[in-house]
């Protein structure tokens, strides 16, 4: 979480060149089919003054790992969690990053691709579990966060339903099912019995510690 487009947490005291090639080679021999690339949280705190070269460096991070043409999603930064002291008020740092998400999203139209807005979703108290602390110190999500911007990711590419479902009445009748097959349905006196396996894993529990910390 603490990388930048030009791999910077990957130097390993080898340099920035070496640093790159080794991010490109860490993405490129996955071979992957989708690229979701969040940047710009570690670049904001640059300020102003680090958005051009934020703007080359995330072109030139595409250049060099997209061979394939994979298909991309970029995500902006979240908004930065006011906790109150002892941590810094983060007013001006969240004007910095609007300009960083803003950057991020005028390249992912260029690029024709989707952009997921997490700044204004981060920035809203309104999370269907409720007032939660999205982030451990500010900039880094919680468990809770992490959480939550998975649903709103998968919200604002309008991916399928995450509900795992069955439907199958009292006489042993299915009418209808998500995420899921059903096999040797049977139906008696004593209820009803069937084989289910599901398509996609369950998305994980919201634990209520996370809850702990309202806003």
């Amino acid at each position: 979480s603490g990388d930048t487009v030009r791999g910077l947490s990957r130097s390993y005291f080898d340099g920035p060149d070496v640093a790159q090639q080794r991010q490109t080679d860490q993405v490129t021999q996955e071979k992957p089919t989708l690229l979701i690339i969040g940047y710009g949280m570690a670049e904001s705190f640059d300020g102003p003054a680090g958005l051009p070269a934020f703007r080359s460096g995330l072109i030139d991070f595409l250049g060099r790992v997209d061979r394939e043409k994979q298909r991309l999603i970029f995500l902006s930064p979240i908004h930065h969690e006011d906790l109150g002291a002892p941590l810094p008020d983060p007013t001006a740092h969240n004007a910095d990053l609007v300009a960083y998400a803003e950057t991020i999203g005028s390249i992912a139209q260029e690029q024709s691709a989707p952009f997921v807005d997490l700044y204004s979703w981060s920035q809203s108290a309104a999370h269907p579990a409720g007032p939660v602390k999205l982030t451990d110190n500010g900039i880094h999500l919680s468990p809770a966060g992490y959480w939550l911007a998975a649903l709103e990711i998968t919200r604002q590419q309008q991916l399928p339903p995450q509900a795992i479902e069955v439907r199958i009445d009292a006489a042993g009748n299915k009418s209808g099912q998500e995420q899921s097959q059903v096999k040797l349905l049977k139906s008696s006196d004593r209820g009803v019995k069937f084989e289910q396996t599901d398509t996609r894993l369950p998305t994980p529990a919201f634990a209520e510690a996370d809850l702990s910390h309202p806003q």
